[in-house]
């Protein structure tokens, strides 16, 4: 054992919370990288993963959702599955308690149990997988035209955003192509579309939401919304839209005794580390990276898992973590975008027609990806409502 690591046994009790992208990248990612060196087990509320395959157009859409169960993706990962959460942790007993009662011993914890939707600006309809039903209804009297004006509305970062650009344009080719008149706008708290993947892309968006009919207002936060139209600011503006979809601003979940920023995510460092709490890792949308997406999840559980590997003596690579992010523009136009986020002034983003990972998949997990495909390959993946899930 490598000195210094604080683990004195062989193999590691390792503790994965969380049911999503990034809990599972990490017990597959740690089989690979930690063989036996490590004794993983995921503690997960969910049965099932939920994603939207590529095909699947609609962001609404119920039926076209995939889950895959969490049974299966343990197993794979060489994993034990335990379906319970977390409630409390204590650091230093290197221990959970769970909502079933149970205290769990560790000697490593990764907690990747995701956010959570904030409260939408009063007046709006949020647009999130568990609120799905209100956005629909909206939708069909829209397509009815008996909504004359609808605004989308993306709030501050950190948020989950994507659907929203796709239901965006997904409104508006619908509405064309029933000759439905509505006016559309599209407001966002950023200074251009999806900012973050850079003036080049986010040029090629905004350049296609005007070119659907959408209105674009840049730099505007919602001070209030009511009486057919929505005040922003700064500067004052007022939009017309008798009705507004929101994207949810997220909110961390702020476990006890764990370092958290003001929105409650997780501070980490590079590897995943949670600074000054010794054998706690953090990946996922807990944390308190900017940016919210499967694949930056996936990255920053294979960091973690390459951190972990480290403490059972295998090599630590440079740079463990690198974030690009790796998405798809709206579905319909099959837009695959690599976008290395290093805050630098250049714009290094890749946009592709061509797929640039699974052409399956909205997202890119290195160890997740790879069974996905074998599953879909066999059939047995199983098309369902939605199930909780979390990134």
């Amino acid at each position: 054992m490598r000195a210094g690591t604080g683990y004195h046994h062989l193999p590691l009790r390792v503790l994965v919370a969380g049911g999503g992208v990034a809990a599972l990248e990490t017990c597959l990612a740690l089989r690979a990288l930690a063989g036996d060196r490590v004794h993983v087990t995921l503690l997960a509320p969910n049965r099932y993963l939920v994603h939207r395959p590529v095909g699947v157009c609609d962001p609404l859409a119920i039926h076209g959702r995939v889950r895959v169960p969490l049974a299966r993706l343990a197993h794979e990962a060489g994993a034990d599955l335990r379906h319970d959460r977390v409630t409390s942790i204590e650091p230093a007993a290197r221990r959970v308690h769970t909502a079933a009662g149970y205290e769990l011993p560790y000697d490593v914890l990764v907690v990747a149990i995701g956010a959570r939707p904030g409260p939408p600006p009063a007046g709006a309809e949020v647009l999130h997988e568990d609120n799905t039903a209100g956005c629909r209804v909206l939708m069909h009297r829209l397509y009815e035209g008996h909504v004359p004006s609808l605004a989308f509305i993306e709030p501050p970062a950190p948020t989950d955003v994507l659907d929203l650009y796709e239901l965006a344009v997904h409104a508006a080719v619908t509405l064309r192509q029933r000759h439905v008149d509505a006016d559309l706008t599209f407001a966002t708290a950023q200074p251009a579309p999806l900012a973050v993947l850079g003036p080049r892309a986010s040029g090629v968006l905004r350049a296609t939401l005007a070119g659907h009919g959408l209105r674009i207002v840049e730099s505007a936060y919602v001070r209030s919304i009511g009486g057919g139209e929505v005040q922003l600011a700064p500067p004052a503006r007022r939009i017309l839209a008798e009705h507004v979809v929101a994207a949810p601003r997220l909110v961390g979940p702020r476990p006890d005794h764990l370092p958290c920023d003001r929105d409650g995510f997780l501070r980490v460092d590079p590897t995943g580390r949670v600074p000054g709490v010794p054998g706690v890792f953090a990946a996922g949308n807990c944390t308190a990276f900017p940016v919210k997406h499967p694949s930056l999840a996936a990255q920053q559980a294979h960091a973690v898992a390459a951190s972990i590997a480290a403490d059972t003596g295998q090599p630590l690579p440079e740079d463990p973590f690198k974030p690009v992010l790796r998405c798809m523009l709206p579905t319909r136009l099959r837009w695959y975008v690599e976008a290395p986020l290093t805050g630098g002034q250049g714009d290094a983003t890749r946009i592709s027609t061509s797929p640039l990972w699974s052409p399956q998949l909205r997202f890119d997990a290195p160890f997740l990806a790879p069974f996905l495909e074998h599953e879909e390959r066999h059939d047995a993946l199983e098309l369902s409502e939605p199930a909780p899930s979390a990134a």
